[in-house]
């Protein structure tokens, strides 16, 4: 409404000379005048119009899981904050033995050997020597065998461990997905237990998140096109990812968080913590036809007009006006696409 008023403050000056007495269906009951040469129109047109909202937001890695040891001892090897570690690599060392990351969702609870029962965590063992090729033949059904434990023989010798068949707690590390080593909070050289966190981690993704406020929940879902604004003023497009279930209360309100996915990831390589901004739509009036809001005119007696061109005279017509958004209004009243109508 501000806005409006703001507009409608201009538009005075076009009118003065015009007194409205009321309406007469579409038309105002005012006497058509020669239009001013100076006054300049311009013409209605069909359109789709947006209104936007925006949100503060921050691009960067999102929190993983810290990694856990389990495996007793003196770290002499840390893992290195800032570094990317996949399948495969060697995340740390314990007493100069290796702590090695592999893929899967269950965390090594137990050691594993041939007299471990069947479970997920064999299967995911099995996986890994598998894809590392030290026996492409081992079936992979979460059955330690004596073909599993020759398979882990070769890992083990390759690592310099003692091949004893036998993988001790904490000797693997499961993470579902690659990680990035946020900080390590333990010294080279500090003796590590059973449970002791020995580095943050996030995703190797960057991520938008927002806080999308109570009143406005409802306004975006899983799926819906934003579009993020970079620190240095470009403008990229994303999809919203989630939004959160359950709204939360800090000390400025009630937010609801939401994550959004670029929707070219490279945008945002190399930027952590990153402020952002998130637009996205508020509402949307599609194809109806629309005039500058400064076009309109308030009547004395309420509601609104237009001052149309009509050949070699202007008069009012009565409108309705609705979405407002980019400096237009959309307008429902006696009016085609191209009448010209006067703007102060």
């Amino acid at each position: 409404m501000k806005r409006l008023l703001a507009a409608l403050a201009l538009v005075g000056a076009s009118i003065a000379a015009a007194v409205v007495l009321g309406l007469a269906g579409d038309d105002v009951e005012t006497t058509p005048v020669e239009p001013d040469p100076a006054l300049a129109t311009v013409p209605v047109r069909r359109t789709d119009l947006v209104v936007t909202g925006d949100l503060d937001g921050s691009l960067g890695f999102v929190a993983a899981d810290p990694v856990v040891n389990r495996l007793p001892g003196t770290l002499t090897d840390p893992p290195e904050p800032g570094t990317t570690y996949v399948p495969g690599d060697v995340l740390y060392r314990v007493d100069d033995t290796p702590v090695v990351l592999a893929a899967g969702a269950v965390p090594m609870y137990r050691p594993l050997s041939t007299r471990s029962a069947d479970g997920r965590d064999v299967e995911q063992l099995e996986r890994m020597l598998v894809d590392a090729g030290y026996d492409p033949e081992l079936e992979v059904d979460g059955d330690f065998t004596a073909a599993t434990r020759d398979a882990v023989r070769a890992w083990q010798e390759d690592l310099g461990l003692d091949d004893s068949g036998i993988v001790e707690l904490g000797r693997i590390v499961f993470v579902p997905d690659p990680i990035r080593v946020v900080e390590v909070p333990v010294a080279p050289g500090a003796p590590i237990g059973d449970g002791t966190v020995v580095a943050t981690t996030s995703t190797t993704e960057t991520k938008v998140t927002a806080l999308l406020p109570g009143e406005d929940q409802g306004l975006l879902a899983a799926g819906d096109p934003v579009v993020v604004e970079l620190p240095d003023g470009t403008e990229t497009p994303g999809t919203v990812t989630s939004v959160g279930a359950v709204a939360r209360r800090t000390p400025d309100g009630t937010f609801f968080d939401v994550e959004i996915d670029l929707d070219d990831p490279t945008v945002g390589a190399g930027l952590d913590e990153a402020p952002v901004t998130v637009v996205f739509e508020r509402e949307r009036a599609e194809d109806v036809l629309a005039v500058p809001v400064t076009a309109l005119v308030a009547l004395a007696e309420g509601g609104y007009a237009v001052e149309l061109v009509d050949g070699d005279r202007t008069r009012l017509v009565a409108v309705v006006p609705g979405t407002f958004a980019d400096g237009l209004v959309e307008v429902v009243g006696e009016l085609d696409v191209g009448d010209e109508v006067v703007v102060p």
